[in-house]
C-alpha cells in the first residue's frame, strides 16, 4: 500500500503530494494553483527534494502561534 502525504511551504500551505511506493521510491506531484504545480517526478531521496524547495512535512511545521490559532 502506498503512503501519501503533503509537503508544505514556509506559509504552512500544502504545495505537493508525496506517495511512497512499495519499492521505497517517492512520487512527487505538485498541487494545482501552487508554485510547484509543474512538479511531477520520482526520487529516492525525499530529504534532498525537501531541502531544494525548502519544504516541510506536517510533523515539521511546529506549533501554531496565537494569531494562527485565532485565524483557524
Amino acid at each position: 500500500m502506498n503512503k501519501m502525504y503533503n509537503l508544505y511551504n514556509s506559509n504552512k500551505e500544502p504545495v505537493v503530494v508525496v506517495s511512497r511506493n512499495v519499492d521505497g521510491q517517492y512520487h512527487i506531484k505538485g498541487l494545482d494553483d501552487t508554485q510547484l504545480a509543474h512538479i511531477n517526478r520520482i526520487t529516492d531521496d525525499i530529504d534532498e527534494f525537501k531541502s531544494t524547495f525548502n519544504l516541510l512535512s506536517f510533523e515539521e511545521l511546529g506549533q501554531l502561534d496565537l494569531t494562527e490559532l485565532l485565524d483557524f
